[in-house]
């Protein structure tokens, strides 16, 4: 009886792990076309917005406006004066931005990466500027981008620059790069990447 009842707990224990590992399988096949269709969305968000991006004009008293559609700014409202962000001119009728209480001809935008948050955009409207420069939103892009690279073509060296940081020349200017390169939540040896051009692309730059 004692031989009986012990194969059958043997039994039921198997067959419990083999179902809880079906549940992780399956669990984990449902979210995989979330997680790839969610990449796939915050692609296609950040090509269309560098397309369309423009040089921010809400710079303060003192600054000037960037003469490229994207570039390293500080940003508004920072305690850090060193702490700059990749930043760009929309129009504001995307959904992203969309406030009953607000006028939204155009929005100045701020890419930020959060550490264990996630990628986001700071941004904010001319009124809100005019009212407070140092007032700003922000929307969370994804919580899965785990990393942000930024990717510089050295024509004399004919190599390509990688950094988690922004980057100065030789005259310690900010250089805006070629390319940015998400890496996002996944497999460990092979996560899940998206590779971004930024304007002004220029011809002699080497597509990666």
């Amino acid at each position: 009886m004692m031989l009986v009842v012990g194969l059958s707990g043997l039994i039921l224990t198997a067959a419990a792990s083999l179902t809880f590992g079906l549940m992780q399988l399956k669990t984990a096949a449902e979210a995989a076309p979330q997680e790839s269709e969610h990449i796939a969305n915050i692609r296609r968000f950040l090509e269309f917005a560098f397309s369309e991006a423009e040089a921010i004009q809400n710079v303060g008293e003192t600054g000037s406006a960037p003469e490229t559609p994207v570039a390293w700014c500080n940003l508004p409202g920072s305690s850090d004066l060193n702490e700059f962000a990749l930043a760009f001119r929309l129009p504001g009728d995307i959904p992203l931005f969309m406030d009953d209480q607000l006028y939204l001809p155009a929005v100045d935008c701020y890419l930020r990466f959060l550490p264990d948050e996630g990628l986001y955009l700071f941004w904010q409207t001319d009124a809100m500027a005019d009212e407070d420069i140092d007032d700003l939103r922000r929307t969370r892009l994804s919580p899965l981008v785990d990393k942000i690279e930024y990717l510089w073509y050295d024509p004399e060296d004919e190599r390509w620059d990688i950094s988690e940081e922004m980057e100065e020349n030789d005259e310690g200017a900010n250089v805006t790069p070629d390319f940015i390169r998400l890496t996002f939540q996944g497999d460990k040896d092979n996560p899940p990447t998206a590779l971004l051009l930024l304007p002004p692309s220029d011809d002699a730059t080497p597509r990666l």
